[in-house]
């Protein structure tokens, strides 16, 4: 898919392979590039990504996969700096993509300290489909982790618990 740029100056288009060193990076400040979501270790170096731009710098990035015919799995959203709309203009363009390919659902998961995230993906239209108490170990082990270590996230509180949102996707669209 090609890019088109919003009015206020972003783009959004795929990862290209000079994204790369660039794109690492960014998801190892996610705890990638290995992770886990739906119960299943991925790499996200193996997945569709696109790359949101302003001007000539690199402002964010999403990489999601198609679960199955109806559904779109988010696995890593980041924008380089949050508050600048880089999450929204991904978001919107992971709509438009579920849209053109008469994908139904986007589901994505979160952690149950990341309460920035999780009033973000709301106010997008998101709502909570599940909530797995102590999954997080399950995340640890599947990773090589210790499962028993405590792990401090967002605004010191302990991980436990795996936080699974879902946004329901109207209207197709003719393919470009």
């Amino acid at each position: 898919m090609m890019g088109k740029q919003s009015s206020d100056g972003l783009e959004v288009r795929d990862r290209k392979p000079e994204d790369m060193e660039w794109f690492e990076t960014s998801v190892r400040s996610l705890g990638g590039p290995m992770i886990v979501s739906n119960d299943e270790l991925f790499d996200l170096r193996l997945h569709k990504a696109r790359i949101a731009w302003r001007g000539a710098t690199r402002a964010g990035l999403s990489v999601y996969r198609r679960l199955d015919p109806q559904v779109l799995e988010v696995l890593a959203l980041k924008a380089a700096v949050p508050g600048q709309g880089v999450g929204s203009a991904l978001l919107k363009d992971l709509v438009l993509i579920a849209r053109v390919f008469d994908m139904r659902t986007i589901v994505l998961d979160t952690t149950n300290d990341n309460m920035r995230a999780l009033r973000f993906y709301q106010r997008n239209g998101f709502t909570v489909q599940a909530w797995r108490c102590g999954a997080f170990r399950d995340v640890l082990t599947l990773k090589g982790m210790n499962p028993n270590a405590p792990f401090l996230g967002d605004d010191d509180i302990e991980i436990r618990d795996v936080v699974r949102l879902e946004k329901t996707v109207t209207g197709a669209i003719a393919r470009l």
